[in-house]
């Protein structure tokens, strides 16, 4: 969950910085709609976002991963070989209808998918900084989360 968070925190900063030089870059609340800014802020921005925008398309691609791993409800089983097993439940509701989903990711599979979250998490994070150098105008950046006093 280490890697979505990272990327949840540079797409946010990201809008944020784009926001500041562009009115029209939107600041949603939730992580799945500053995504989808973000793609249409790098579509506005033509051929100098081109990398950045593959990179975000390629790490939405794990969305439904994330989707699991942060509301689903897991059970491990251990096998005889003495591997795990990770069963993932997850009830969302659809249309006023409780949908449930199944994901069965076994350890081999996971260290694959780490592989894969850890490459194109690096990857989004060095294109989304370039891609603000690039920018007309940068500014720095704190989100500080709480209250102040």
């Amino acid at each position: 969950m280490a890697s979505f968070a990272a990327v949840e925190a540079r797409v946010t900063e990201t809008l944020v910085t784009l926001a500041k030089t562009d009115g029209e870059v939107a600041l949603p609340h939730l992580v799945g709609q500053r995504c989808s800014a973000l793609a249409l802020a790098l579509s506005r921005a033509g051929g100098q976002a081109t990398d950045a925008a593959v990179a975000l398309a390629d790490w939405q691609a794990h969305d439904p991963l994330r989707a699991f791993l942060c509301h689903g409800v897991a059970k491990i089983t251990l096998a005889r070989d003495e591997t795990w097993q990770a069963v993932f439940d997850l009830a969302a509701l659809r249309g006023q209808k409780l949908h449930r989903s199944f994901l069965i990711v076994d350890e081999p599979e996971a260290e694959t998918i780490v592989r894969r979250l850890h490459r194109d998490r690096q990857r989004l994070e060095v294109q989304l900084k370039s891609f603000v150098k690039m920018s007309p105008t940068t500014y720095p950046v704190t989100l500080r989360i709480g209250s102040i006093q």
